[in-house]
């Protein structure tokens, strides 16, 4: 029975990392789209990038408005993103975790393999933006980058895999490239969140409690059994 002991104490060790996101594939407009990603820690629902593959940011800003067809979903910043990722397990960001990455990539809904690098990634447009001239950093709203001339450009969010091989680690970059507002490619979706409705369907999930609950249970049964053997 003390082997218990050490067993409940790696329980107690690993139980922390409950609280990773478990990233839910769930339904957007109707029953089996499965258009969006959940992140089970933010409660955020992320609109999978197939569904603004093709769009650039300034034709998704304008969807996003009362009546759009994107309509309540917010444009992500790179802190957004980044929030995502560290629920995702997606850390250290180099190199990333090889399995974390390759679900994450996945996941989200629009991937690109290039066969020159080696590389399978994901690439999201970020509201963050830099202006080519001033090299000024800030959060952007679509009506500006409308209004915008073509010095201003996108942070594109990225995460990549190599086949797992040591020889191409995985990464993930919340600035990890550039777009200009008014660009659209086929191999780039744009962030897109909204908070999950409280009267959603759940999905069950793990009680981020429960392992510790094992542990506990685990040290009261070698506790118990080291007194009656010491009698």
């Amino acid at each position: 029975m003390k082997a218990l002991i050490p067993a409940a104490l790696a329980v107690l060790l690993v139980a922390p990392l409950v609280a990773r996101a478990e990233l839910v594939i769930t339904d957007w407009q109707t029953a089996g789209d499965q258009a969006l990603m959940w992140d089970t820690v933010s409660n955020r629902e992320w609109l999978r990038l197939d569904h603004t593959a093709g769009l650039s940011y300034q034709q998704v800003g304008a969807q996003l408005g009362a009546g759009g067809a994107l309509s309540g979903f917010t444009q992500a910043s790179a802190l957004d993103v980044g929030l995502l990722f560290d629920n995702a397990g997606l850390v250290p960001s180099y190199p990333a975790p090889d399995a974390a990455a390759k679900l994450f990539v996945s996941l989200w809904g629009l991937t690109t393999w290039d066969e020159a690098s080696g590389y399978t990634t994901v690439r999201a447009i970020t509201s963050e933006w830099y202006e080519e001239a001033a090299t000024l950093i800030a959060a952007q709203t679509a009506s500006t980058v409308v209004a915008a001339t073509g010095s201003h450009y996108q942070y594109v969010a990225m995460v990549a895999y190599g086949g797992l091989v040591p020889d191409r680690p995985s990464w993930s970059n919340t600035t990890g490239t550039t777009i200009s507002g008014s660009e659209a490619r086929a191999d780039t979706g744009s962030a897109l969140w909204r908070l999950r409705a409280q009267d959603a369907p759940a999905t069950p999930l793990p009680l981020p409690g429960s392992l510790s609950l094992v542990a506990l249970g685990l040290l009261a049964a070698a506790g118990g059994s080291q007194r009656r053997g010491a009698r």
